[in-house]
């Protein structure tokens, strides 16, 4: 047999193992990926649920009535309320929901 023809056989037949290795490789690393969504899927919805717990207790706090009441506390008495030429108002970012 022709050497130079075997010779490319086996080349062929190296480099076709050698890219359905690295495909292989690449659908193992698609697949583990895949796996972990669920998890981090759950750990998101965690954490929005715990960003509404808090903004809820955010929204608790800053009433107005908790507010008043917390001023009337004598551990906040020393406190006086803001001239309108001292207030300084920054515009909130706009963070829409996606």
């Amino acid at each position: 047999m022709n050497v130079p023809l075997l010779f490319r056989l086996f080349f062929c037949i190296f480099l076709f193992s050698l890219f359905l290795y690295l495909y292989l490789d690449k659908q193992n690393d698609i697949t583990n990926l895949r796996l972990k969504i669920p998890k981090l899927q759950k750990e998101l919805e965690s954490a929005c649920q715990e960003n509404t717990r808090l903004q809820f207790e955010i929204d608790q706090f800053e009433n107005p009535a908790n507010l008043m009441n917390l001023a009337r506390q004598p551990e906040y008495s020393h406190l006086k309320h803001p001239l309108i030429k001292d207030i300084i108002i920054f515009p909130l970012p706009s963070c829409e929901k996606n």
